[in-house]
């Protein structure tokens, strides 16, 4: 079955009105059905989510010193601890819905609709609303696939910033590269002049029909010339 995903469309007046978005057309019943529960899960995942992160305290140093829970670092120093947090507990999840794969990418949409006090101040655009996968909890998914050590070595503005680029978006095997250098932290700023020197250098290039091999090695160079340009300027 070509399982849709239900989501809430604001119409011309205003109000909220149910939506099965499904790529491969209408959906029947029984297809909706599935997508209710869905719903039901990811409301229940979602406030699960939400009460683990107000009893889980913040551990990176860039955090409020008062800040009691993760929750708290919305809108605050610190806050890519929460959204990596909110990223773990989702990706799993979010792959074991059952839902056509064309329609994988409402369930951010979905998560949206249901974050509650998880970004309660976060708006979507007329594009995201469109491209949900390209949305907020989709970067926070994203931001999971790294160790939590690497992730604080840059803010969350920065990390949006990445994940929006779309060398990163169009070519995966990008963010499976650097994931190999999460071993190499040289400094808390150490990624931020690294992923500028990839888009700098690699700009207007359609990375995708490189061969491994060569975008590997194209990566490193990059990797080396970033580096020994920062400890010359030293």
């Amino acid at each position: 079955m070509a399982i849709p995903v239900k989501i809430k469309e604001e119409d011309d007046d205003g109000n909220n009105d149910i939506r099965y978005k499904n790529e491969y057309g209408i959906s029947v019943e029984s297809e909706t059905n599935v997508a209710d529960e869905n719903d039901k899960m990811i409301e229940d995942k979602m406030r699960e989510i939400e009460k683990a992160m107000k009893s889980q305290k913040p551990t990176t140093a860039k955090a409020p010193k008062n800040a009691k829970s993760l929750l708290e670092l919305q809108n605050a120093d610190g806050v890519v601890e929460l959204w990596f947090h909110v990223g773990k507990m989702l990706r799993d999840f979010v792959e074991s819905l059952d839902v056509a794969p064309q329609n994988k990418k409402w369930i951010y949409r979905a998560l949206y609709d249901h974050r509650g006090e998880l970004g309660a101040h976060l708006t979507l655009s007329r594009d995201l609303k469109q491209n949900p996968g390209e949305s907020h909890f989709a970067y926070c998914c994203k931001l999971a696939e790294f160790e939590w050590d690497f992730a604080d070595t840059m803010i969350w503005t920065h990390w949006s910033e990445f994940f929006d680029g779309p060398l990163f978006k169009n070519d995966h095997r990008i963010i499976e590269w650097i994931k190999t250098k999460q071993d190499k932290p040289k400094g808390q700023d150490w990624l931020r002049p690294l992923t500028k020197n990839i888009r700098r250098k690699l700009k207007k290039k359609v990375t995708e029909v490189f061969p491994d091999e060569y975008l590997t090695k194209l990566l490193d160079k990059i990797f080396e010339e970033t580096y020994s340009e920062e400890v010359s300027a030293e």
